[in-house]
């Protein structure tokens, strides 16, 4: 199935792009030639793997028309957020138990 790229510059090398058009052959010609035509999503550039507190942009490189994904910082989700006092606490928790088992051994100069 084709796919049609609409894509809006950025600055004078690359362009984000905006829109995924699955239907392209509903297009006049004039709106197909402003974009960049894929047979099918398969020649996409494979997605990154998801990373906290980024994302990832389709873009363009308007000379060579190449499409690659470019990260970009953004604020992290309330489940990222959980998922980092989580961590903070088990190692808060570790560090106590160890405490306490030194303790019951009879080291006292910790």
């Amino acid at each position: 199935m084709a796919v049609l790229l609409r894509y809006q510059p950025v600055d004078d090398a690359k362009a984000w792009v905006t829109v995924r058009h699955y239907q392209p052959e509903k297009l006049t010609k004039a709106q197909r030639d402003e974009g960049i035509m894929l047979e099918s999503e398969a020649e996409l550039p494979k997605e990154p793997e998801p990373q906290p507190g980024m994302d990832h942009r389709l873009m363009v490189d308007l000379k060579t028309k190449e499409l690659f994904w470019e990260a970009f910082a953004r604020p992290k989700t309330q489940e990222e957020l959980l998922a980092e006092v989580l961590d903070r606490m088990n190692v808060m928790v570790e560090k106590q138990t160890e405490l306490v088992d030194l303790l019951k051994n009879g080291k006292t100069d910790v």
